[in-house]
């Protein structure tokens, strides 16, 4: 699983102002740094930073693969503040790239290490291939595939990608004689010879190790080239949960924003005070690429602000 922050653009803050002999008047500002000065004072909470994220068990969601994100930001004005998140997450998974390679090591030869193509005919260790998922290994970080003559391992092949190409990184003590690889969307088919398949060069038998980087991967039976980067990713579905540890501390409005307070009411954010708070984002799926992200907003504590602007807010109607 590849897990990455999108944070969100907008902190928006907002503050009432009474000036004597004049309206009350709402003021709105966009998260860019500035601050809004009013007679009153500053309302102002700074850029949520994600401050810890660690895979977790999630009792109600066992069967998925779930990570906790905690973030802490901070009132950053002179007012005294009410607040409110809400969390956003995406999630996507590319398809599965099915590989075949067939090489010769020495005057040896060998294929990667996999399950049997399926309506294949030759030796039992020929005819082999393996299921590669796209975005779970780096040059750092490898597939490793053994390759495989009669049973005696002669070499190595290390694989990965980078979102636009497709790296195979051949160890072989024995030379690299020649090699011949299928990557493609569907299983290679039982009939295809080795000599049909797509990337296949030679190399000095002298080199132990030979870098071969590809541009694209081939669909085979669709006889097209499918560039990586283009190759549409499906949606995962996310579900997203207040951590346990947070619980005492929020509570959900019935506009999906989370409130920081308890079961009497909010909590006020004195200027200068810090505050926390942790989501659990679980999917199915392994290899998915999950993007996560948290808007949060602040309004001044006095002359019923919270009422006005946040009507859905989980103690509506508050009383101060």
């Amino acid at each position: 699983m590849r897990f990455k922050f999108i944070f969100s653009v907008t902190v928006v803050i907002m503050a009432l102002s009474f000036v004597c002999g004049a309206t009350a008047a709402w003021f709105y500002t966009g998260a860019d740094g500035g601050v809004t000065v009013f007679t009153a004072g500053t309302v102002r909470i700074s850029q949520p930073v994600a401050v810890q994220s660690m895979p977790v068990q999630n009792s109600e969601q066992s069967s998925c693969s779930c990570r906790s994100v905690t973030w802490e930001f901070a009132n950053t004005g002179s007012k005294r503040a009410y607040i409110r998140v809400r969390p956003e997450a995406t999630g996507s998974v590319l398809p599965m790239i099915y590989i075949a390679m067939k090489t010769t090591v020495g005057c040896e030869s060998a294929w990667a290490e996999g399950e049997r193509i399926p309506g294949y005919s030759g030796p039992s260790w020929h005819g082999r291939y393996f299921a590669y998922p796209l975005g779970l290994y780096t040059e750092t970080a490898p597939l490793v595939k053994g390759l495989d003559s009669n049973g005696k391992i002669v070499g190595t092949v290390e694989i990965w990608d980078d979102d636009t190409k497709l790296y195979f990184n051949f160890k072989t003590p024995g030379g690299l004689k020649d090699y011949y690889i299928y990557a493609g969307l569907t299983v290679p088919p039982g009939d295809a010879k080795f000599s049909s398949y797509p990337f296949k060069g030679e190399a000095l038998p002298s080199y132990s190790t030979y870098l071969l980087k590809t541009s694209y991967i081939y669909d085979c039976m669709g006889g097209n080239k499918v560039y990586i980067s283009t190759i549409s990713a499906s949606s995962v579905p996310v579900k997203i949960t207040l951590s346990p540890a947070s619980e005492p501390f929020w509570r959900k409005g019935n506009d999906g924003w989370w409130y920081y307070g308890n079961s009497t009411g909010p909590t006020i954010v004195n200027p200068e005070n810090g505050v926390n708070i942790s989501f659990d984002f679980c999917f199915d799926g392994s290899g998915t690429d999950l993007s996560v992200s948290l808007l949060a907003e602040a309004i001044q504590v006095t002359n019923g602000a919270i009422n006005y602007t946040w009507p859905s807010h989980y103690w509506y109607p508050l009383l101060n």
